[in-house]
């Protein structure tokens, strides 16, 4: 584990929660990269848990033991794997986590776009 802290979150991610962060990377990235396989949700879960727990080292903006991957937007669960990978010292795993952070950006702004849209034309 590249993270020593012993922080418990009790969460585990569903293979329904690992296949929406799935979906928003690949409906995302499209023809930009290739994804010959993606992580089980177990990998994709331990690298959130990663995530989080080095999080809350230095400034506690999730709580760990309330955090619901089931409930939670593919966005985020994304910039949380994204978190994950970078604490790795594996350089593969580091540039995953740069890939899956360009990824969550343009995918908020594709959401936000989205909800600007729909505001425009609520008030048509």
């Amino acid at each position: 584990m590249p993270c020593s802290s012993n922080v418990v979150i009790p969460d585990q991610l569903s293979a329904g929660a690992r296949d929406r962060i799935f979906q928003l990377v690949s409906k995302t990235a499209r023809s930009q990269i290739t994804i010959p396989s993606f992580p089980s949700a177990d990998c994709i879960d331990k690298l959130i848990k990663v995530g989080i727990a080095k999080r809350t080292e230095t400034d506690a903006w999730i709580h760990p033991y309330i955090f619901e991957s089931e409930t939670s937007r593919p966005e985020f669960l994304t910039a949380l794997v994204a978190a994950g990978c970078v604490c790795f010292g594996i350089p593969s795993v580091s540039r995953t986590g740069l890939a899956l952070q360009e990824i969550v950006r343009v995918a908020l702004n594709n959401l936000v776009s989205i909800d600007r849209r729909i505001k425009v034309s609520l008030q048509c």
